[in-house]
């Protein structure tokens, strides 16, 4: 690897990219954009052939709704290079290729967000089903498939999954085959036989057999194979709630289907798993090496209504933490010790982070005079910036650590990793 130095200091490169993570961030929020706006269309107005700032306007349009737009400034950068990067803290931490393709925001997983807390750099390298090789991918310590199931990616990822066989370095992710079976009708037949999970038949229909049911020549059952109304239509390719209506009677299903103009749907029976408070919460658990981990809860009514947003964010938060109540953390995780220990762990950017440093297996890089360890203990790491003696020296004075002097290279710290609670972190600032 590089020195990490030498990189910060050297590493001139054209089409750095802000990426979705503080772009989508700010406008979610509802803080001020003109900054962000008049800066990257300044650039592009004197630069025509400025890639990066055309992504980050295509970024931009896509957040404020603008998806027509988008398109086109996404095209207009793609047309003029395919590999962008996303310096995140320091820019010290393992460089991340990540094999991505055109599209919205749901076309590929928005790793920026799960790094953005990092010093990891993420290297963009779009692909579409035309791309010949991956010879020209840039330097890296690990790779990243990013490209999710939609039936625009399908082409996509038969393209991947033959040119990622017999991949020489680290990559996570490497599954096209298994990433296309995620569509939602084929997720709803895989598990249809489990006993311990209820997964609703969704079937994917052509606007024909739509109009059919709303016509009343066919029934629901004809379609789902049992059931009746209400059920839940929403188009095919679509995420996020949009186009998604819950039908109860024919003429509701008629109104809908002219308001929409897609050619296929996908229809599910509509299960009311509301809580007390009416709300609908998907919970998103990510599995890594057979552990459960905390990821996302979302809340809101049916309508998809926001209300009090700054409510439901702050339970989000209470539920991440493990705080809420134990029929909580029994339920997805056994008992409130283990569920306190994986959420304890990391957050999803730090357990990230440690995961793609285990994956490089990479020596101590020396940063500005100093060392750092790079490698985690366990899935946690002593995580110290060495920039200055006074941080070898508080290195020093933690339980099972001990700091080895390097004459002119500074400090190199070592040590064995201790029981959650008794970790201590070393920031820039002591």
């Amino acid at each position: 690897m590089k020195n990490a130095a030498a990189r910060i200091e050297t590493f001139e490169d054209p089409n750095l990219i802000k990426g979705k993570a503080p772009i989508v961030r700010a406008v979610f929020e509802g803080r001020d954009i003109s900054p962000i706006w008049d800066e990257l269309f300044g650039r592009v107005s004197a630069d025509p052939t400025d890639a990066a700032a055309f992504l980050d306007v295509s970024i931009l349009l896509h957040a404020i709704g603008e998806e027509d737009k988008a398109v086109l400034s996404q095209k207009a950068a793609l047309e003029i290079s395919r590999k962008y990067r996303i310096a995140n803290g320091r820019g010290t931490g393992p460089n991340v290729l990540v094999f991505v393709t055109a599209g919205d925001f749901m076309a590929n997983t928005p790793i920026e967000f799960l790094l953005e807390e990092s010093d990891a750099n993420i290297l963009l390298h779009y692909v579409d089903a035309d791309t010949a090789d991956l010879n020209d991918v840039p330097e890296h310590d690990v790779a990243f498939v990013a490209v999710g199931e939609s039936a625009a990616n399908l082409p996509v990822l038969e393209t991947l999954d033959r040119l990622l066989r017999g991949w020489p370095g680290p990559i996570l992710n490497n599954a096209p085959r298994r990433i296309m079976d995620l569509s939602r009708d084929g997720v709803a037949e895989t598990l249809k036989d489990e006993p311990s999970i209820l997964a609703p038949a969704a079937a994917r229909v052509s606007r024909d057999a739509i109009g059919q049911l709303a016509c009343g020549q066919i029934e629901v059952a004809s379609i789902l194979g049992a059931g009746s109304y209400p059920v839940i239509v929403r188009p095919v390719g679509t995420h996020a709630g949009k186009g998604m209506e819950k039908i109860s009677t024919p003429l509701e299903l008629s109104t809908y289907l002219d308001s929409q103009a897609e050619a296929e749907f996908f229809v599910t029976p509509f299960i009311d798993y509301s809580g007390p408070d009416g709300k609908f919460r998907k919970q998103r658990i990510a599995f890594i090496n057979g552990r459960a981990y905390a990821s996302h809860l979302g809340l809101q009514p049916l309508d998809g209504a926001l209300s009090e947003r700054r409510h439901d964010r702050a339970r989000r938060q209470a539920w991440r933490r493990g705080v809420m109540d134990g029929q909580l953390r029994q339920r997805f995780f056994g008992s409130p010790r283990a569920f306190l220990r994986c959420v304890a762990s990391a957050s999803r950017a730090r357990l990230f982070r440690h995961r793609l440093r285990r994956a490089c297996r990479r020596p101590p890089a020396p940063v500005r005079g100093g060392c750092r360890h790079d490698r985690p203990f366990d899935g946690l790491a002593e995580h110290v910036s060495l920039q200055e003696e006074r941080h070898a020296q508080a290195l020093r004075r933690l339980r099972g650590c001990a700091g080895t002097a390097r004459g002119a290279d500074g400090v190199h710290a070592g040590g064995q990793m201790r029981p959650y609670g008794q970790t201590r972190r070393l920031s820039e600032d002591g």
